[in-house]
This record gives structure tokens, C-alpha cells and sequence, in this order.
């Protein structure tokens, strides 16, 4: 089952991974920490909102 959605978000992961690839060689272990914390938190928001959306759609 897809919802929609999913497709943006496995190329905008990818794009977070290559970041997260040059973040590592400019920054070393540093920089690859933030961006870790930053794909995670992006990561948290977009669960909370597809929760939210299908909560949503349960209601009404």
C-alpha cells in the first residue's frame, strides 16, 4: 500500500543522505552528527504528520 507521499520522501531521504555524505568529508564526525540529529528530526516530523493526516482521514 503506498500513500502519497512516499515517493517524495525515499528521493528527499536520498538527497539528505548524499548531504549527509558531504557534510561528513567537510565537517568529519562533527558534522555528520548534526546532520544525523537533523535527518532524524525530519524524519520524527514527517511520521507526525502522516500520523496526524491519517488520524484525520479516520475522523471524517
Amino acid at each position: 500500500m503506498t500513500f502519497p507521499g512516499a515517493l517524495s520522501f525515499k528521493s528527499s531521504q536520498l538527497t539528505r543522505e548524499k548531504a549527509a555524505k558531504n557534510s561528513s568529508r567537510a565537517y568529519g564526525k562533527h558534522g555528520q552528527k548534526i546532520v544525523k540529529k537533523i535527518s532524524h528530526f525530519a524524519n520524527l516530523s514527517f511520521l507526525k504528520n502522516r500520523i496526524m493526516f491519517w488520524t484525520f482521514q479516520l475522523i471524517s
